[in-house]
């Protein structure tokens, strides 16, 4: 009985420290949310008996530890995890599971530059994805984003373009027109707009993404001064640059005001 009062109690505080690991992660404050995670899994790893909801637990762990090393650009420590998980969801023949890990291999290989490999991974996931019946999950939507991410890569702007617009779709009715996720989708079709040099299009693309991002996360995150920037590079090419400085300086400050100072923050070089 005492073993099990133990178990218990290790469980518990694994889920709680699970659950602060993805507020940290959700607030991109990455040290703390791996702090968290790892400490998750090591009282994890302490417990004899591993039921299948430990193991599921265990899963959703490997999967963010890597997803954090992924989002830092630590891609090797990202695969270590995220292989991790994989072997669990195989285990379990976990379809779900699969998919996410193999998205996530497919986002590891794409910052890496081995667009051939991701493109492998991201539509071996969309096929069983497309396979369970999913034409019109967010899941597919993510897919259909991340494809366009790599063909963006390989400067296959039109086949980029193809995918977001899918993604798009999918989201627009799933989800509404006022999410950050279809904000994003905006963001990045702006982007190959702008590679396309067609300049009109991808301010109207950088704008409704910043309608979006104003209502739905407010004026003073990190991925409104990624879209300010965006404008910014517009309004520069078109020779507007009174207008691409002061939207430069809008973007600057949001990051003075996240990271504290002009030193520690992520700077947007385009200013000079």
């Amino acid at each position: 009985m005492a073993n099990l009062a133990i178990g218990v109690t290790s469980l518990q505080q694994i889920k709680s420290l699970f659950s602060d690991g993805k507020a940290y992660q959700n607030d991109r404050k990455y040290k703390q949310a791996l702090a968290c995670y790892t400490q998750a899994s090591n009282l994890l790893e302490s417990i004899d008996d591993i039921t299948q909801d430990m193991d599921e637990l265990r899963y959703n762990i490997f999967l963010n530890i890597g997803t954090v090393y992924t989002q830092q650009y630590q891609t090797n420590s990202a695969k270590t995890f995220i292989e991790k998980a994989a072997r669990i969801a195989n285990k379990w023949k976990n379809q779900d599971k699969i998919t996410q890990c193999l998205d996530s291999q497919g986002e590891i290989k794409r910052l890496e530059g081995d667009y051939n490999g991701a493109l492998h991974d991201l539509m071996k996931s969309l096929k069983i994805k497309l396979g369970a019946d999913r034409n019109e999950g967010l899941d597919v939507a993510n897919s259909y984003h991340s494809i366009g991410m790599v063909y963006d890569g390989q400067g296959q702007y039109a086949d980029a373009l193809s995918m977001y617009d899918k993604s798009l779709k999918i989201k627009l009715e799933a989800i509404g027109d006022n999410h950050p996720s279809v904000a994003d989708t905006y963001n990045n079709m702006g982007i190959i707009y702008r590679k396309q040099r067609k300049y009109a299009d991808a301010l109207s693309m950088y704008d409704k993404s910043l309608k979006i991002k104003l209502e739905a996360i407010g004026d003073n995150h990190p991925s409104v001064a990624i879209t300010y920037n965006n404008m910014g590079i517009i309004y520069k090419k078109q020779g507007k640059y009174s207008d691409a400085l002061s939207i430069y300086q809008k973007a600057i400050q949001i990051l003075v005001d996240v990271h504290g100072s002009r030193k520690s923050s992520p700077n947007c070089y385009n200013i000079s």
